[in-house]
C-alpha cells in the first residue's frame, strides 16, 4: 500500500510527476500521478517519507516557504511554486536529500525542524501542469518508485 523512497543504486527515489494540491489551511499536498500505484506523499517524526494510497491526513501537508521570499503580484498558483524553496511538513521536518558518496542512505532525511541549509532546499518546477522537485544540491528530482 505505500512506497518508500530509498537512494539506492537499483532503487532510485527521485519524485517527478506529481500533482499539487493547494489546502485550505494554505499548505500543500503531492499525489503521485504516475504508472499504477497512487498516493500522497507524508512524512513522519520518525523520518520516514512514505507515498501513501491512504487517506491525507496531517503528515501529508507540506508548507512552502520561499527562500527568496519574491513572489511576482501576477502570478499563477503554479507560479507561485516556482523557484527555490524549502518543503516542511506539518510536523516540523524538513525534506532534505543526501549528497554521501559510496553511501546507500535514505534520499529523505530528518533534519533540524528549525534549519533551512542548502541540502533541504529544492527547485519547484513546472512541467506541463505537473510539478517536479530537483535538489539544490545535487540537481537530482525526486521520484517515487513504480
Amino acid at each position: 500500500d505505500h512506497t518508500k523512497c530509498q537512494n539506492h543504486a537499483s532503487f532510485p527515489c527521485l519524485i517527478y510527476d506529481w500533482r499539487s494540491f493547494y489546502n485550505e489551511d494554505g499548505s500543500w499536498s503531492f499525489l503521485k500521478s504516475r504508472y499504477k500505484n497512487f498516493g500522497f506523499l507524508h512524512a513522519y517524526t520518525n523520518g520516514s517519507v512514505y507515498a501513501l494510497n491512504d487517506d491525507l491526513d496531517d503528515s501529508g501537508h507540506f508548507w512552502l516557504k520561499p527562500y527568496t521570499g519574491f513572489i511576482p503580484e501576477d502570478s499563477t498558483l503554479s507560479a507561485r511554486m516556482k523557484g527555490q524553496h524549502c518543503i516542511k511538513s506539518l510536523n516540523g521536518i524538513f525534506i532534505g536529500s543526501c549528497d554521501r558518496e559510496n553511501i546507500n542512505s535514505n534520499w529523505v532525511e530528518r533534519t533540524d525542524p528549525n534549519a533551512c541549509m542548502g541540502h533541504e532546499r529544492w527547485y519547484i518546477e513546472d512541467h506541463r501542469g505537473k510539478v517536479s522537485l530537483k535538489s539544490y544540491c545535487n540537481g537530482r528530482y525526486f521520484r517515487a518508485n513504480r
